[in-house]
């Protein structure tokens, strides 16, 4: 039986005054409760979670000062076993630096692409893609550039990405964005580098969310306190148990239309993809994948066309 979400929310409205200590000015005490509430009622699993974890998530959002809404990108509130725990997303890094006057750039290196790095005194990191398409990843970098002091430079062979993704328990799902080869690695494998880069700045919080995203590699629940220190607990991978760490996306439609006709898919997804954030945009992707590959072999040229513009704008939106 799940938590009563009245309780949740009393709990939530009790510390209201500190999550309002703790965030910046672009995001409410009021909108971060919000979206907690939303997030349990949208995903089940997290209201089987104890109240004190989702509690200490919302903690966690608020000392990193990230939203938790599942669709911008910084971050995410999911279910480790029992225990419920915020998820630093692949912009979240992006948004504690900026706060420090700090701007983070990175992508992955394919092969065929002109690439070259120096480390040492006078850093420097130059990337020209190649937009090889099915290249495969050799590496992965990430910069951070600041008015006052030299660039902050990470490189990672693909080796120790895969190293890395070899210890995340959440890779181990089918449906794991590690899993998917087209967007979801190389978007981890770029929040990969940036967390190592988050270690070699002088940054207490940034260098708290790396600390907070590697125990979370780890399968271990994880939180940080108003002081911004880590606790970490044993995860449920003790047992043998693979973790549910699919995050509720709070603003994607609960259940997806169904189309009668070409144009009535067209122009509904034309329309839904407009304004699509990146999870979203692959969300809709991965729902419709039978319907995109029947509409390929379409025997009207002009469905087969209005298909090839839908879909370049899905790459629009997902990159």
């Amino acid at each position: 039986m799940g938590n009563d979400l009245k309780l949740i929310d009393r709990e939530l409205t009790a510390r209201k005054t500190i999550f309002a200590e703790l965030l910046p000015p672009s995001v409410s005490a009021d909108k971060l409760m919000r979206t907690v509430m939303m997030s349990v009622e949208r995903n089940p699993r997290l209201a089987e979670c104890s109240v004190q974890s989702i509690v200490n998530a919302a903690t966690t959002a608020a000392v990193l000062g990230l939203e938790c809404d599942g669709v911008t990108g910084q971050g995410y509130i999911v279910p480790y076993g029992n225990v419920a725990t915020f998820q630093i997303g692949y912009r979240g890094f992006n948004t504690v630096a900026a706060r420090a006057g700090y701007t983070i750039t990175g992508g992955v290196v394919r092969e065929g692409d002109a690439f070259e790095y120096e480390m040492g005194s006078a850093p420097y990191v130059r990337h020209r893609p190649l937009h090889a398409r099915g290249a495969r990843i050799v590496s992965v970098w990430a910069c951070a550039t600041s008015n006052d002091r030299p660039p902050i430079i990470r490189v990672m062979a693909i080796e120790e990405v895969e190293e890395i993704k070899a210890r995340s328990m959440g890779a181990r799902k089918k449906d794991s964005p590690w899993n998917d080869p087209v967007i979801g690695y190389p978007a981890m494998a770029e929040k990969s580098v940036k967390r190592r880069l988050a270690r070699d700045m002088p940054m207490s919080v940034l260098q708290a969310a790396a600390a907070l995203d590697s125990a979370h590699d780890r399968g271990s629940p994880a939180h940080l306190d108003a002081t911004a220190q880590l606790h970490e607990a044993p995860g449920p991978e003790s047992k043998g148990t693979i973790i549910d760490v699919e995050p509720a996306n709070i603003l994607e439609p609960v259940n997806w239309p169904v189309h009668g006709t070409p144009k009535q898919f067209f122009d509904y997804s034309t329309e839904y993809l407009t304004s699509a954030t990146i999870e979203q945009a692959t969300a809709w992707h991965a729902h419709y994948s039978a319907v995109l590959v029947k509409l390929k072999d379409h025997p009207n040229e002009y469905v087969r066309e209005a298909l090839a513009d839908l879909l370049a704008l899905f790459v629009e939106r997902s990159t």
